[in-house]
């Protein structure tokens, strides 16, 4: 896909991917969820909401490697987002990496401290 137009029309269009991404996997056509959360990001590379996504999706397919990695770009784009700081801490407890699950889960409830999913998520990883 070669895009000429502005950044306003891209990210809108890349935005769309996504929505048809989750679409597909909420229909069970993982495949197809992954092709529109790759169009999305050769839309607009640095669409966060497809960088969560696709990861979500790579850690569902058992792809942990790379899921990691599309966390890392999500989070690099947005520091601030404690969803997706605690979607990798998921993944990271997931991995049996629990110190960085702990750190990630203490991340998001910094930036939002009524996220009850990361509290839930630190407070059994720090009783166990």
């Amino acid at each position: 896909m070669d895009y000429d137009f502005n950044s306003e029309t891209r990210e809108e269009d890349s935005k769309a991917q996504v929505i048809l991404a989750h679409w597909s996997e909420s229909a069970g056509e993982t495949e197809k969820a992954e092709s529109h959360n790759k169009n999305a990001l050769l839309i607009y590379e640095k669409n966060e909401l497809a960088l969560n996504s696709y990861a979500c999706l790579l850690e569902k397919l058992n792809r942990k490697e790379e899921a990691e990695i599309y966390f890392n770009k999500a989070i690099e784009v947005s520091p601030v987002n404690d969803i997706y700081l605690y979607n990798r801490g998921c993944l990271y407890e997931n991995l049996a990496r629990t110190e960085e699950a702990i750190n990630d889960f203490q991340k998001a409830l910094v930036i939002n401290p009524s996220n009850e999913l990361a509290n839930n998520k630190l407070t059994m990883l720090l009783e166990n």
